[in-house]
């Protein structure tokens, strides 16, 4: 719409902002390209679209990524305790 000025206002555009809902199930059978996979992934990390009702796969692919960092970070503070311990033996 233009307001008085005759320029367009953008105070009254419309926008959907509401993220595009995808299944877990839809995301595993889905018979995608590369490319269109790609795009799914990029809607994904942009939150343009939203993982709902993630299969058991998907929830136990997210419960080892956890549990590999918090094993990172173990594996840092063990190392970091034993250097600290060594500087404090010289």
């Amino acid at each position: 719409m233009k307001n008085a000025n005759g320029k367009c206002s953008g105070t009254e555009a419309s926008v959907n902002t509401a993220p595009r809902l995808i299944t877990g199930m839809w995301l595993a059978h889905a018979q995608l390209s590369k490319a269109e996979r790609a795009y799914v992934a990029a809607d994904l990390y942009f939150g343009d679209a939203k993982l709902v009702e993630p299969t058991m796969q998907e929830n136990l692919q997210d419960e080892l990524e956890l549990v590999e960092d918090e094993i990172l970070e173990l594996h840092y503070a063990q190392f970091r305790l034993k250097e600290l311990q060594e500087r404090r033996a010289e």
